[in-house]
């Protein structure tokens, strides 16, 4: 029990590794070309760039930027609707909190605030793990032990799930942005917003939408979604001297 999930069999994606992103125009073809549907600025030193086919890039202004697991963009301020689970696909304007794999990442929000981009199998080994707690509930999900088949039985896999939806489920609407609002210095935390009905096409890897969830240990202990944010999940270097590089 103290090994922690079994990845021998549809293992996740390996978060951290080095990747070689898809360069796009130069910067100074960027800040020349009309083809951006929005742009913003973090504070860390980088620039989204989203364009008309709602493809995202990034660049720094730095000499150089590593980029690492971290939060990219945020989807703006919201509201929380109930979704009937006849109706995903007929909610494009909402963030569904759906999981359908427990390789699918989320962002752990720990107590003091720090945040962790980690499988679904892994948080709830780590609630086991450091919290003691023997079996925790996924909000609006049945969470079923996951099974394989060894020389004719069927034996259970060390902390891994089958997540399936139990019923309605919650999604997140961001609000539209102001029709008067400058979409050339946005802030990374509402950018994510002009994707508001096209969130299909927001990338899966190495960038990816991952929603911050807590464990609230109040029995049943249950992992309860929080926002959802775009998050980079690999490693890659940028120098302010080089081309845009695509996210997807």
């Amino acid at each position: 029990m103290g090994h922690g999930p079994d990845f021998s069999v549809d293992p996740p994606n390996v978060c951290g590794e080095d990747v070689d992103l898809e360069k796009g125009m130069s910067k100074a073809e960027a800040e020349a070309s009309q083809d951006w549907l929005a742009r913003a600025t973090s504070r860390k030193g980088y620039n989204i760039w989203v364009d008309r086919e709602y493809a995202i890039y990034i660049n720094t202004n730095n000499a150089k930027h590593e980029l690492e697991i971290s939060e990219i963009m945020g989807f703006n301020t919201g509201v929380y609707i109930n979704v009937a689970k006849e109706a995903l696909e007929s909610s494009p304007d909402a963030i569904i909190w759906r999981l359908t794999s427990d390789t699918q990442y989320v962002v752990h929000v720990k107590p003091d605030k720090s945040k962790e981009l980690i499988t679904v199998a892994g948080l709830i080994y780590r609630a086991f793990k450091d919290h003691g707690i023997p079996q925790i509930e996924v909000e609006c999900h049945t969470v079923e032990a996951k099974t394989i088949l060894e020389e004719g039985v069927q034996k259970t896999m060390p902390f891994r799930y089958k997540l399936e939806l139990s019923g309605d489920t919650h999604g997140y609407v961001p609000e539209s942005l102001k029709a008067d609002a400058d979409m050339t210095s946005l802030s990374v935390a509402e950018v994510g917003s002009t994707f508001k009905g096209k969130f299909d096409k927001l990338p899966t890897w190495p960038a990816l939408l991952a929603w911050e969830v807590e464990i609230d240990k109040t029995p049943p202990a249950t992992v309860r979604p929080l926002k959802p944010k775009l998050w980079f999940a690999a490693a890659s270097q940028l120098k302010a001297d080089e081309q845009l590089v695509k996210l997807q």
